[in-house]
């Protein structure tokens, strides 16, 4: 049962890895009621102290049946809004925005040509490039293919270049000349495959986390790392809140060609050679640093809830901090022991509070992995 002046939301993809830092996100608002969605079996975060409930439904539905799923949900539960989280159930929202908007509130949602365009690498470098908006150079191989045909210099990456074959690095190969280019394809054709190709620039990354309403950015955090993750293109392990006018003006512009509403992510990259910045991808969806962007003062999760919903906003923007996740909490632990000492720097740099203050979902989680 929904409650007075609270705020009922219908979590989508409680599967996902971004859950549960969405979660912590909203846990931090008294005023919203968590309901999930997920196709997980026996997901753990059903022990959660704020989650009100978890409806768990088969993997294999159709969109129509999924559709029906969440009409019947709501006519249980009565919420207000639903909350994808990720780039699958926010292209389904988008596809069934006309039948789910009959009787539920939705989130802003971007258009669906702008989605599915930067959800694929070979597209959106060609729409950064025919809009002036700086970016790697790069170039589309098919075999069978000769290094002597390469247009780009080395070094350069090896991308998957569509959204079921990538995400947090996965699968990118880093090549530092033609020879080594050479071992990416078969001596044998079989079945003729396509290879995108990009530059890799010298320099270092930042990040910018957008909330944005017909291409105009509402409110945004820019990051840069300060520990690096699993490896060189995996998401990293602490970052710093900074400000940054240049990154902001390229992704004004950015957005506004997209004509983007909703959460995005965009990651770019400092030029260490032609200097500038440039943009390397759009995430359109919510982001492994959404805490770190909660700790600095911007809770994006509830702000995103609040603008649909056309609630009134107060923001003061946020706060340059630096956060560390729970891997980079441990490995700051394990390259200085007397880091765990500090308890007031802990709660106040990593997701430690999130723990203390809910650990059935962690206790029974660790008890499923063992």
């Amino acid at each position: 049962m929904k409650q007075p002046n609270r705020v009922s939301v219908l979590i989508l993809d409680g599967e996902e890895g971004l859950f549960p830092k969405v979660l912590h996100c909203l846990s931090r608002e008294k005023s919203v009621l968590v309901h999930v969605l997920t196709d997980k079996k026996n997901l753990h975060y059903r022990f959660s102290r704020y989650v009100e409930s978890l409806t768990c439904y088969s993997q294999d539905l159709r969109d129509d049946e999924l559709f029906n799923e969440i009409k019947t949900l709501h006519e249980k539960k009565g919420f207000d809004i639903l909350l994808p989280i990720d780039d699958k159930m926010i292209k389904f929202v988008c596809r069934w925005k006309k039948n789910l908007e009959m009787f539920v509130q939705l989130p802003l949602l971007p258009p669906e040509d702008s989605i599915a365009m930067v959800s694929n690498k070979i597209e959106f470098s060609k729409y950064l490039k025919a809009n002036q908006i700086p970016g790697p150079e790069f170039q589309v191989l098919t075999e069978p293919f000769s290094s002597k045909d390469l247009k780009i210099s080395c070094p350069l990456l090896s991308k998957p270049y569509t959204e079921n074959e990538s995400g947090s690095g996965k699968g990118i190969q880093l090549f530092k000349s033609k020879q080594e280019l050479d071992s990416l394809f078969s001596p044998v054709e079989v079945t003729k495959k396509t290879f995108f190709v990009q530059e890799y620039i010298e320099g270092r990354d930042v990040d910018c986390s957008v909330l944005c309403l017909n291409g105009e950015i509402l409110e945004y955090t820019i990051q840069t790392p300060i520990l690096q993750g699993k490896s060189e293109f995996s998401p990293h392990y602490g970052v710093r809140l900074i400000r940054d006018e240049e990154v902001l003006s390229v992704t004004k512009k950015l957005m506004r060609s997209l004509n983007w509403s909703g959460v995005a992510h965009i990651d770019l990259r400092y030029d260490k050679i032609q200097g500038g910045v440039k943009v390397i991808e759009v995430n359109g969806r919510f982001w492994a640093s959404v805490e770190a962007s909660l700790y600095g003062g911007m809770n994006f999760p509830h702000l995103y809830i609040q603008y649909s919903l056309k609630n009134k906003i107060v923001n003061n923007g946020y706060k340059e901090i630096h956060f560390f996740n729970l891997r980079g909490t441990l490995e700051k632990i394990k390259s200085n022991p007397l880091f765990l000492l500090n308890l007031t720097k802990l709660w106040k740099v990593s997701p430690i509070k999130f723990i203390v203050k809910d650990p059935l979902p962690w206790i029974f989680g660790l008890q499923k992995r063992f």
